[in-house]
């Protein structure tokens, strides 16, 4: 039954059917017409000619030689016998045509409404009312015009959403440019003002702001090529447990600060890949964890591989991940308002670059929460022996 679902499918069935109604419709009139007219020629003959006319009908054999005789003499309509064809023809096929019309009228005004109203409403986006949904489309457009209904109402509804996020991502871009920028302001006016030396502690603290601001350009910078798919790779054969040593490396001032363990469990795990880029992911990674998670006193990292992919893992030991956040914990600004937030400091884009250099490297980036607590961040490239 599937196929009656088709556009195409139920016009063919409404055209043969109102065709089949038009015939019908003719045979219908022509007989009415019929009754009509020996009902009118029956009320006008005299009583005497009825009477005999209804006799000869009634006996056996009828005379038919009298009853043509009768006809002749009383039904001057029969003798014009074309006239009387076309005539009834023509009042019974002018009533079935204009039946039809009306049908097919109602029919293809409820066929194309859909297709009018998608019509109406991709005006209205474009006069950037974006809102704008259309309803219907099933009932007689059939498949096609409901799934042209439904992408409609799905782009439309994708549209609104990338404008609310390319608002919410410009407000997060200046208030993310808007801290280090006031700071860097505030302190050279003081320096110019005299309220603060002009010393190498000063300088430095000058030199930290302007490093995070080169930092957040960056990162902007990489996760916009990556939606534009233009971020370039300086690929070779790389080791991701070598790269994690580095990162560990890199980040182990900071962990020791904040009291915490690093244990680590690394397997060679061959990648073609660009060095730089996967040691900033994995890098991220660490950081991510030494920033959210430093109550739980320890990262677990693991490298390895598993059937045809090679994976990199960053277990801690926090307060795991809100599961309202885990779908979207890789989008750009995207942090929570409890242990996610702006006081633990961050741009709300690491895990965004993270997303964008994996992607770029043809692999898989997944967040989840622990069965024994604490968070897992699990990155999945394509192992070396089986990259093409």
């Amino acid at each position: 039954m599937r196929v009656f679902s088709h556009l195409w499918v139920r016009l063919t069935l409404m055209t043969s059917l109102m065709t089949v109604f038009c015939v019908l419709f003719m045979l219908a009139t022509i007989i009415v017409f019929e009754i009509v007219i020996e009902a009118n020629f029956r009320a006008n003959l005299p009583v005497e000619i009825l009477t005999e006319l209804e006799t000869i009908e009634a006996s056996e054999p009828i005379d038919e030689e009298r009853l043509a005789e009768i006809y002749a003499s009383y039904d001057t309509y029969h003798i014009i016998t074309w006239t009387r064809v076309i005539t009834t023809l023509g009042v019974g096929g002018g009533l079935a045509i204009l039946v039809v019309i009306f049908a097919a009228m109602a029919l293809a005004k409820m066929a194309t409404k859909p297709i009018s109203d998608v019509a109406r409403a991709a005006g209205d986006i474009v006069l950037g009312d974006l809102s704008v949904r259309v309803d219907g489309g099933r009932k007689i457009g059939g498949a096609e015009i409901a799934g042209l209904v439904r992408n409609f109402n799905r782009m439309a509804e994708s549209l609104e959403l990338s404008e609310k996020r390319v608002r919410e991502d410009m407000a997060a871009i200046a208030h993310e440019l808007r801290t280090p920028l006031t700071i860097l302001s505030g302190r050279l006016q003081g320096i110019r003002d005299g309220v603060f030396p002009a010393n190498t502690e000063e300088l430095e603290r000058l030199l930290k702001q302007t490093q995070m601001l080169a930092v957040l350009i960056e990162d902007l910078r990489t996760v916009s090529l990556g939606k534009a798919g233009e971020i370039n790779l300086l690929c070779a054969n790389v080791d991701l447990s070598l790269l994690a040593d580095a990162a560990i490396a890199a980040v182990e001032p900071r962990f020791a600060e904040q009291g915490m363990r690093v244990s680590k469990q690394l397997e060679r795990a061959p990648v073609n890949g660009d060095e730089n880029r996967l040691l900033q992911v994995i890098t991220n990674l660490l950081e991510n964890a030494a920033r959210y998670a430093a109550s739980g006193r320890c990262v677990e990292i693991e490298s390895g591989t598993n059937e045809n992919v090679a994976f990199f893992e960053v277990h801690d030991r926090g307060p795991g991940l809100p599961e309202s956040e885990i779908s979207s914990i890789f989008e750009a600004f995207r942090r929570g308002e409890a242990s996610r937030s702006r006081a633990t400091g961050g741009s709300g884009l690491g895990l965004a670059v993270v997303a964008t250099l994996v992607k770029a490297h043809d692999g898989h980036v997944t967040a989840m929460n622990r069965a024994g607590g604490g968070a897992c961040f699990r990155v999945e490239l394509p192992l070396l022996e089986t990259r093409h």
